[in-house]
């Protein structure tokens, strides 16, 4: 039933969104104290936001709910307005929120999750170079952008390589292109700097958003009935978006290809910055896993011919997503 309605370009079907998210909220976020979340307050953006963690729960899931919702929104407005797929489709939006709800820190707003409308604004702006002739202007605004990311989540920074990538496949090789970008973001990053030193605000300490240190004794274990379900569901699924996917790059033209290649390089991108996570704190923002796989993953739900497995699949990702939910 959801993959046949948000396989559609019906904007009426983003309406099951918050509902959905409602439902979710907010997910495995019970399990984690509130200490664990503020010691990754290292970037000015976030501190900003230390006051909400102390309301009432209501209050945070509403603040949360509509952050995941219009990065969900989002998502699904850069992917089709890119034509990342060969036809519209809402599947994006989707993916994107039962894969949050099942992924380590389910819905919770952390730094990585604040940030990523930012880093997917500065990949629309870097994908609509294509065919314009003056493209310095977007590119400063793509770097801009990532540097505005990073005040939220610093390892955002590393990104700049998916704007040079993309670039470099886009157009014939310009050095200031590739300037624009890092400039901009310098740009953001100095200014915020120089606002803190001048307003005497507490010392920066950039690497907190990384670094978790609350993080020791609860690293993510895939174990259990429910990961073991999970793992079974997106392990095939995956491997059939790749097929999906490989084939539909296979028939693009060159324009599409431009824009499928940068998304490729926006998922090495992010699964590095998921290891070196992974590395420091042995788990990893799930926003970092979501936002690929879910646009990965429409791939194989809009192609396949058995529409009752896609739903099927859907099914058990919801079904997860409410015990991680419900279910202590």
């Amino acid at each position: 039933m959801l993959v046949r309605l948000f396989r559609q370009n019906q904007p009426a079907v983003l309406l099951l969104l918050p509902l959905l998210v409602l439902l979710l909220w907010p997910g495995t976020a019970l399990d984690h104290p509130a200490g664990a979340v503020r010691m990754r307050d290292g970037m000015p953006l976030y501190g900003l936001l230390q006051g909400l963690w102390s309301m009432p729960m209501a209050l945070q899931g509403l603040v949360g709910g509509l952050l995941v919702l219009a990065t969900a929104l989002l998502v699904d407005r850069v992917a089709g307005g890119a034509e990342l797929y060969d036809r519209p489709n809402h599947l994006p939006a989707l993916l994107l929120v039962l894969l949050l709800a099942v992924g380590p820190g389910a819905l919770w707003p952390d730094p990585a999750l604040l940030g990523m409308p930012w880093v997917v604004w500065a990949l629309a702006r870097t994908w609509s170079v294509q065919g314009r002739s003056h493209v310095l202007g977007v590119l400063f605004d793509a770097g801009l952008l990532l540097g505005i990311a990073a005040l939220w989540y610093v390892p955002y920074v590393f990104l700049i390589v998916v704007v040079w990538a993309s670039v470099s496949v886009m157009r014939p090789f310009h050095w200031r292109e590739h300037v624009l970008p890092l400039l901009g973001m310098a740009v953001v990053l100095f200014l915020c700097w120089a606002v803190l030193k001048v307003s005497g605000a507490a010392e920066w300490q950039p690497l907190r958003t990384a670094v978790d240190a609350t993080a020791k004794g609860r690293a993510m274990v895939l174990s259990g009935v429910r990961n073991g379900i999970l793992l079974a569901v997106l392990v095939p699924l995956v491997l059939v978006s790749l097929v999906a996917f490989a084939g539909l790059y296979g028939r693009s033209i060159m324009r599409e290809k431009n824009v499928r290649s940068s998304f490729l390089a926006l998922t090495l991108a992010l699964g590095i910055l998921m290891a070196f996570e992974w590395l420091l704190n042995r788990t990893f923002p799930g926003v970092l896993l979501a936002v690929p796989m879910a646009l990965l993953c429409g791939h194989g739900l809009l192609r396949t011919r058995r529409l009752w497995l896609a739903e099927l699949a859907v099914a058990l990702l919801l079904g997860i997503a409410l015990w991680t939910r419900w279910v202590p």
